[in-house]
């Protein structure tokens, strides 16, 4: 009564916020339902992509964000919301780990307990008598757990896997005028604090590529090594290292995505003002660029589904690590089944019948293990037949298994998807289904067919991908398999020339912030970037250490000096000679580094030589050198 707070409905009880007038009371625009912050929220609030993202500060380590947070966010009328769903109740919390636990005891034991879902836990996984709900119970769908998950967001959109390898470096497509300018303006938007001359320039070198280009991007801010491992021994050193490193990554790029602005040490490692502004463009309340193109459109909803999930995996990890440590200091911590150690109960998963409690990194070790080193799902303890579905490792030989819901949430793509891959292999062995079986190697759909025929079709609607039953890659009737083999790796050889080509005509400003590339139009071969730094056009040697005038220690300006007896470079020459010399070089030596790669993979494999750099060089108009003609017109202007 006379408040002019908003209320809301949360654990059945009602929360009526009695804080100064709203100064927004008078406003025409009327407030989303449900769009308001949890109670006691530290955390910040935003919109994105027209609905609000609510992050629990009881739940987020990075909880602590100098974001400032918002009591209500308002939308305007008729504008769909999508709202972050809050933390699942206790009630919820304790049956997403006993999914056939009465509802009516659950509560209770909550109320006896005070709401401590740890207690509660461990007092139902020692006794397996608790009630059961009935069957065909719709507890699942009643209570929402499936839909009720912490910290995600429902979006708007659902998203498709493609059937584009945005992120292969030797996968060509082909993209419409359009692409380039609204993958440019795309990339502004996404990277508010670099100039639009540098976003141009990296997504060139990039082949035009939206996903690339952003790749590149990011792993530049990050300081991210392309020799850094991904993956290390769980438990090791090393892993630690990865795991604080990705840590780390994470709340610089997050930082980046809400704020549009780089931190002082960031902005020196991708270039400082040389490429940065000094103010980021305005991007809160900035709406997202119209994206016409279909092709670009799929590959940014793909990027940005496999950028989530990145994040996503990150964010559960903080939160795992915070929760052990909360855990652990209250005393409110359960053994592992496997590796005994003493961990929160929100980072277990339980096995179906018994209840035994596994830790989340023995759970993706041992289904890695099985998996990737077995080879198998195990033996089933009763039948002593292969399992169809990874067993319970407890001591006690339970031969249960886990639910597949809870295992996709804690596995990581990869493994998850080798997992199903493996389950579903089993499965139709043990229905006995013959050899005509053909999978799709894009979906994974599988069905049977005539043994006559050399291919497949995949009939799901969105893949329909045409594939080779033999070697399964892409159809490639009327070559045979080894014919396409070599074609494709000849193509990957053209490519690899191509840049290298590329890479041998353009110079690049040795200063590590700078890294502008450009060529000679005329003059002598000292050159002086815009930066400041001069360098040497002919051997691309850097010129500010050098002492005295670089005019006499450096160059030799006599025109009959053949330049080998005094050592000294021209200091003018010929620069279609130099540059075809220097191409051709660098031609050869990616053809030789390409050619002994397959040399090594298989040596009674024929290498085929028909690569030819001279006449690359000569007539660009061969097919596939696309990128050797946008590159000229490049060094043209």
């Amino acid at each position: 009564r006379k408040s002019n707070g908003p209320s809301h409905i949360q654990d059945g009880d009602v929360e009526v916020w009695d804080g100064p007038p709203n100064p927004l009371a008078n406003d025409d625009r009327k407030p989303t339902p449900a769009a308001f912050l949890p109670r006691k929220s530290n955390g910040p609030s935003r919109i994105r992509d027209g609905g609000v993202e609510v992050w629990d500060g009881r739940s987020d380590p990075l909880a602590n964000d100098d974001i400032k947070p918002a009591a209500v966010a308002y939308l305007p009328k008729n504008e769909a919301a999508v709202v972050a769903v809050a933390t699942p109740s206790p009630v919820v919390r304790v049956l997403e780990i006993f999914p056939d636990a009465d509802v009516n005891y659950v509560k209770k034991k909550l109320l006896e307990q005070g709401n401590n879902i740890e207690v509660v836990v461990l007092v139902m996984s020692e006794n397996d008598d608790y009630p059961k709900q009935k069957k065909g119970s719709l507890t699942d769908a009643t209570l929402g757990i499936k839909a009720n998950k912490a910290n995600t967001i429902i979006r708007a959109i659902k998203f498709t896997e493609s059937k584009h390898e945005y992120s292969s470096l030797t996968a060509s497509f082909d993209l419409s005028a359009n692409y380039q300018t609204e993958a440019t303006q795309q990339l502004l938007y996404d990277f508010s604090f670099i100039k639009k001359r540098i976003i141009q320039d990296i997504l060139r070198e990039n082949r035009g590529r939206y996903t690339l280009t952003r790749n590149y991007i990011q792993d530049t801010v990050v300081g991210k090594s392309p020799n850094s491992p991904a993956t290390a021994k769980v438990g090791s050193e090393a892993a630690a290292r990865v795991e604080k490193q990705e840590n780390e990554n994470y709340q610089l790029l997050r930082s980046i995505l809400i704020r549009g602005c780089l931190p002082r040490n960031a902005k020196e490692r991708f270039g400082g003002k040389q490429r940065c502004l000094e103010r980021p463009r305005k991007k809160i309340g900035v709406p997202r660029p119209s994206i016409n193109d279909p092709f670009l459109r799929d590959e940014i909803l793909h990027y940005e589904k496999q950028f989530e999930k990145w994040m996503s995996n990150i964010q559960d990890r903080m939160r795992g690590q915070a929760a052990n440590k909360i855990a652990l200091e209250n005393g409110s911590s359960v053994e592992c089944s496997c590796c005994y150690d003493d961990v929160a109960i929100s980072e277990c998963i339980p096995c179906k019948e018994k209840g035994h409690l596994l830790c989340k990194t023995c759970m993706v070790e041992y289904v890695k293990n099985q998996v990737f080193s077995c080879g198998n799902l195990g033996i089933d303890k009763l039948t002593k037949k292969p399992a169809l579905e990874i067993k319970c490792c407890d001591a006690s030989g339970c031969n249960s298994g886990f639910r597949d819901e809870l295992l996709e949430k804690i596995l990581p793509p990869k493994i998850w998807e080798k997992y199903s891959e493996m389950q579903g292999k089993a499965q139709i062995e043990q229905a006995g289904l013959g050899e005509n079986l053909a999978m799709c190697p894009k979906c994974g759909y599988q069905a049977e067919v005539p043994e006559t025929q050399n291919h497949f079709e995949c009939p799901v609607e969105g893949c329909q991908f045409v594939s080779c039953r033999k070697c399964g890659k892409a159809s490639h009737i009327p070559l045979r398999c080894e014919e396409a083999l070599q074609q494709s790796r000849q193509d990957e050889g053209r490519l690899k020339i191509e840049e290298a080509l590329s890479e041998a005509k353009m110079r690049t400003c040795p200063d590590p912030k700078c890294k502008q590339k450009f060529v000679k139009i005329d003059g002598c071969n000292k050159m002086t970037c815009p930066c400041g730094m001069t360098m040497c056009y002919v051997c691309r040697m850097p010129l500010k250490n050098i002492k005295g005038d670089v005019y006499r220690t450096h160059f030799c300006g006599n025109h009959d000096c053949d330049h080998l007896s005094c050592g000294k470079c021209k200091m003018y020459s010929n620069d279609e000679e130099d540059d075809a010399q220097a191409m051709r070089e660098a031609g050869i030596a990616a053809k030789e580094e390409h050619e002994s790669k397959y040399r090594k993979e298989d040596r009674t494999a024929a290498i085929n030589t028909t690569l030819d750099v001279d006449e690359m060089m000569r007539d660009p108009s061969r097919p596939n050198n696309k990128k050797r003609e946008s590159n000229r017109r490049v060094f043209e202007r």
